[in-house]
């Protein structure tokens, strides 16, 4: 993180009624704010849309939704995970459209997952954002959970990583994989101005503000809500992207990192294997035969048209 540092905060329904205009007055001025939207699948926080309303209206503070995993299904890994992302995405589509990417709050894994069942959950929640429109997402945790949950070499690395880590130092620990951060959360218990309880605080590098959430038309044929199967995100990268259906259009926002899974939502022209190509009449004989041909044809269009001249004075007498 330079020295370009902004302030925010993150909340959801146990900070009760925030006064988000003194939120963003506060000193330090608060520039971001993360507001919780949904868990698991089914719930939605109950102050989401109250934020979200207030912030979006009555502030300048760039503001994302976060979804808390629930990791709950043993049996069905890459399905569960799936399954959330599909409600991530359908619940904001009823909200305030938010001016930050979207955040995966995965912290807890009660139902003791191993790593590699953690790696394909966060696979098949990050393979199923981009399908429905969301390339990127910000991976907010604790150093600890990462660390103890995933496997040395995941493959997250390339996804902005938002670090809770309570410490003294000037800089937070880096978990295994990653070698930045874009937001740090440092104090759990703070306390800003607009806000009656204790509040998480986060600081930031400014190019934080530069993570749009640019959604592109879903490639999925599977509507938010439901579940698209067997897409996951690492497993694809060198192959063809699937193709889109006839409703969707052609996207106009890239991913905020410029990710390499990032695929074209353009059909490629169908390959009929026959090659053809414009008739081009060539010089010579032909093109004069052609010239005779449309003259020839001038003619009998006009005698067509016009017949008899003695008919047609006739007519015109009767």
């Amino acid at each position: 993180m330079t020295n370009n540092i902004i302030y925010g905060i993150d909340v959801s329904h146990n900070n009760g009624t925030i006064d988000w205009e003194k939120v963003q007055s506060a000193d330090p001025t608060n520039s971001f704010a993360f507001i919780k939207a949904t868990e698991g699948v089914g719930y939605v926080d109950p102050m989401c849309l109250t934020n979200a309303t207030a912030v979006s209206q009555k502030t300048k503070i760039r503001f994302g939704y976060y979804h808390f995993a629930s990791l709950n299904n043993t049996t069905n890994v890459s399905k569960d995970a799936s399954d959330e992302a599909n409600w991530f995405v359908q619940t904001m589509q009823t909200m305030p459209e938010a001016s930050l990417i979207p955040v995966l709050d995965i912290e807890t894994n009660e139902s003791k997952l191993t790593q590699q069942q953690v790696q394909e959950w966060i696979s098949s929640f990050m393979s199923q954002m981009d399908l429905l429109g969301f390339p990127k997402v910000i991976i907010y945790s604790y150093v600890s959970f990462l660390n103890d949950n995933l496997p040395p070499n995941h493959p997250f690395g390339n996804f902005p990583l938002w670090i809770a880590h309570y410490t003294s130092n000037s800089s937070p620990t880096i978990p295994n994989g990653w070698t930045s951060y874009v937001a740090w959360q440092y104090s759990g218990s703070g306390s800003v101005s607009g806000v009656s309880t204790q509040c998480d605080l986060d600081k930031a590098d400014v190019g934080l503000l530069q993570l749009k959430p640019v959604q592109r038309p879903s490639r999925s044929h599977t509507k938010p809500g439901l579940r698209n199967t067997d897409k996951t995100l690492f497993s694809n990268s060198s192959t063809q992207s699937p193709e889109p259906s006839s409703q969707q259009t052609q996207s106009t926002g890239t991913s905020a990192s410029g990710s390499s899974h990032q695929r074209s939502l353009l059909p490629e022209k169908p390959n009929t294997g026959d090659n053809q190509s414009p008739v081009v009449v060539k010089k010579g004989k032909k093109k004069g035969f052609v010239f005779f041909g449309l003259k020839l044809g001038h003619w009998l269009f006009i005698g067509l048209m016009y017949g008899s001249p003695d008919r047609d004075m006739s007519d015109k007498e009767e």
